[in-house]
C-alpha cells in the first residue's frame, strides 16, 4: 500500500513539472515581453 501510495505521489510529481515546465517558458516568453516594454 505505501509503495504504491509512492508511485502515485512520483507520478504527480512528475506531471507537476512537465505542466510547470510549460508554464514557465510562455511565462518566460511574456516577462521577456514586458522587459522589453520596460526598456522602452
Amino acid at each position: 500500500m505505501a509503495s504504491r501510495h509512492a508511485f502515485f505521489e512520483k507520478i504527480k510529481q512528475t506531471i507537476v513539472l512537465m505542466v510547470c515546465s510549460a508554464c514557465r517558458q510562455s511565462h518566460k516568453k511574456w516577462l521577456d515581453r514586458q522587459a522589453f516594454f520596460v526598456k522602452m
